[in-house]
């Protein structure tokens, strides 16, 4: 499967919702609406979910939406195998972003 597009903003990982079309095969604009669509309380929504509008190369209005790791799991669970197998692309590729980005632990011997 190919790479998963997973960038950083306020120390969390997020994708995008054109990113969760390409990998799972499915119009754009259904992906907005599943997200549009996800229960879920409203906290969980301002921390996972971002939808917003941006201008195409055709000068025309277009949906994006922007989706936390948790919202991802939360909006794909429950559904066909390729869903998991795309979510499974993208829980790997959240954590090798992040493990990218971890300090190394140090532990310090106190019993001495």
């Amino acid at each position: 499967m190919a790479p998963v597009l997973i960038f950083e903003c306020n120390d969390q990982l997020w994708t995008t919702s054109q990113e969760i079309a390409r990998l799972f095969g499915r119009r754009h604009g259904t992906v907005l609406r599943s997200i549009r669509r996800v229960k879920c309380s409203d906290a969980f929504r301002l921390n996972n979910f971002v939808l917003t509008s941006s201008r195409t190369a055709r000068g025309q209005t277009a949906g994006m939406g922007f989706v936390s790791r948790s919202g991802l799991v939360v909006l794909v669970t429950g559904r066909s195998k390729r869903a998991y197998a795309a979510m499974e692309a993208f829980l790997d590729s959240f954590e090798a972003a992040s493990l990218r980005n971890r300090y190394p632990c140090r532990f310090t011997d106190t019993t001495q």
